[in-house]
């Protein structure tokens, strides 16, 4: 081991919770490393190349947050936050609500107390022992009532005018001056924890690195963990964001910017936060770009080849687009040939001894709010 490949703490996944959680880090003086796999840092919140332009929004996201989220990330991260228009609603039988309208707490409510009934596999595992602090806590019943107060109490929902490129490219620039190491392109193949030395092996596609302790985002990628004399796979993280982009022309119906839709057999959520990546591609205000989360149950064992025009018939449907809308394109992302839902680090059950440090990601401005409250007041 060489002081060269050594790092106080080196973190896999570079979603903007973990390099928050990397520019805390630092900002205490510890040299910090942060792995990332893709081409690209954000991991959910990254962004993806398509042959209509670069840098579109990867996922259908939004901010939640109250007005002192909002604050710290506007001035502290330099994120240009800006009321989005229209506000994100949510979708029940045809009916649209506000976002942060009650109705999707206390559905949220509910949805969480059946799966701690039914003991689902995600959701109430009190026995995780490599403090992971993901689904298992930020989908608890006190995590929701907390969370629902305090974004019902701001209302308004707010996002950074150039969307998520500024997002990460903000989030890297501060983390960079700081003295932090950020590599991407990058798999890690395993983690192994040895209790007779404070240290912890990270072996990758590049290289070896050593640590003090790891730190994982919830849901990356990693072949194997090794703690001791025992050995868990991981193999990859389950497959749960399946999604297709649809350039739409001719297209009456009003803009969403961002819907959750409850019950709906095929849509799951649409983003149309979009429109400054559609503007510097060149596209004209007839052309609309559409980023639909389909279900999985919908998805799975479907022709992909006809999937494009179910998804338009179910856009119209439900009065998201006009029915005179013509597809320009469309591109399906990250279709799987035979779906599994196969956990990955969420089911973790050895003891690492404070070793490995599992970073949720579930609540990110939540997340930003008190890494900020915690280091930087």
């Amino acid at each position: 081991m060489t002081d060269k490949l050594f790092y106080d703490k080196i973190l896999i996944g570079s979603s903007p919770a973990s390099m928050m959680e990397a520019i805390s880090l630092s900002h205490k003086g510890n040299r910090v490393l942060v792995i990332e796999k893709n081409d690209r840092i954000g991991g959910a919140w990254s962004t993806i190349d398509l042959p209509e332009g670069k840098n579109f929004e990867a996922n259908c996201h939004i901010l939640l947050g109250s007005k002192e989220a909002y604050t710290v990330m506007n001035n502290f991260l330099g994120w240009s936050m800006e009321y989005v228009r229209p506000q994100p609603k949510i979708w029940i039988k045809g009916r649209k609500f506000h976002y942060n309208s009650p109705l999707r707490f206390i559905i949220r409510f509910f949805q969480n107390i059946i799966r701690l009934i039914r003991k689902n596999k995600y959701y109430g595992d009190k026995n995780l022992k490599i403090n992971v602090s993901g689904r298992s806590l930020n989908f608890s019943s006190k995590k929701i009532l907390e969370n629902s107060i305090d974004e019902m109490l701001n209302g308004n929902i707010y996002y950074p005018r150039e969307g998520t490129p500024e997002m990460m490219e903000k989030l890297s620039e501060k983390f960079k001056n700081l003295g932090g190491q950020l590599n991407i392109s990058e798999r890690v193949q395993n983690l192994e924890v040895d209790f007779e030395k404070p240290v912890v092996t990270i072996q990758t596609t590049k290289s070896k690195y050593f640590s003090s302790e790891a730190i994982i985002t919830n849901g990356s990628e990693i072949e194997s963990i090794i703690i001791g004399s025992k050995r868990q796979d991981i193999n990859s993280r389950s497959q749960n964001s399946i999604q297709i982009y649809m350039f739409l022309e001719d297209n009456q119906a009003p803009l969403i910017s961002y819907i959750l839709l409850f019950n709906h057999p095929i849509l799951h959520r649409i983003s149309e936060m979009n429109k400054s990546s559609l503007s510097k591609a060149g596209f004209g205000t007839d052309k609309r770009l559409f980023v639909v989360q389909l279900r999985n149950s919908f998805v799975h064992n479907m022709d992909s080849s006809v999937l494009p025009s179910k998804v338009l018939e179910a856009l119209v449907e439900a009065d998201f687009a006009s029915s005179n809308c013509k597809i320009v394109s469309s591109y399906l992302v990250d279709y799987p040939a035979n779906y599994k839902d196969e956990g990955a680090l969420d089911r973790l059950s050895l003891d690492s001894k404070g070793r490995i440090r599992v970073l949720p990601v579930d609540d990110l401005s939540k997340t930003i709010l008190e890494l900020y409250k915690k280091n930087f007041t």
